[in-house]
């Protein structure tokens, strides 16, 4: 039975970011995910586009995925602006009375996990799992089992923390 330091149970967005951000330490990482495209680098431009903050494009710049992010094509907000139907004020905010080159940045979903994914698969320390999903999860004197369902056959390991990407709360072994 292997053991990871860190399990992460799903690498959309939030997981695979969390995976780049441990990929040069001492834990070893494991990612459960269903999609087995990801790993041939498959990820379908189905038009699903997501707004990045400013800060996060800075997160992502330090995990040094930002460059391949740019390269693969995103789009600067110059401007927003918030606003309630039933309220008659607005807040306009602009890049240039912020001096700042973007408010944040629109990127589409595929270009995020392909610069992600490339990120992951170049780190020593990160075991992707893929096809898989969990199908169980107990506690037993010695930690934590996480089982999960792969083509052959079941996969089991103890893992000291793990991420549910969805829930957003880690857990951990008692």
């Amino acid at each position: 039975m292997s053991t990871f330091d860190v399990l992460i149970v799903g690498g959309g967005m939030v997981g695979a970011t969390l995976a780049c951000a441990l990929r040069n330490s001492s834990l070893k990482v494991g990612i459960i995910e269903q999609q087995p495209a990801w790993l041939d680098g498959e990820f379908t431009a189905d038009g699903r586009a997501s707004a990045i903050a400013w800060g996060t494009s800075q997160i992502w710049r330090q995990l040094g995925v930002w460059p391949a992010m740019e390269s693969l094509g995103v789009t600067p907000m110059m401007g927003i602006q918030v606003s309630d139907r039933e309220f008659p004020l607005q807040v306009r905010l602009r890049a240039e009375e912020a001096g700042t080159a973007s408010l944040g940045y629109v990127v589409e979903n595929a270009v995020t996990q392909r610069a992600l994914w490339q990120a992951i698969q170049t780190a020593a320390n990160v075991e992707v799992v893929c096809p898989a999903t969990v199908t169980g999860l107990s506690a037993g004197a010695d930690g934590w089992r996480v089982t999960v369902a792969t083509p052959g056959e079941p996969r089991s390991w103890r893992p000291i923390c793990w991420w549910e990407p969805m829930v957003g709360i880690p857990r951990y072994a008692p």
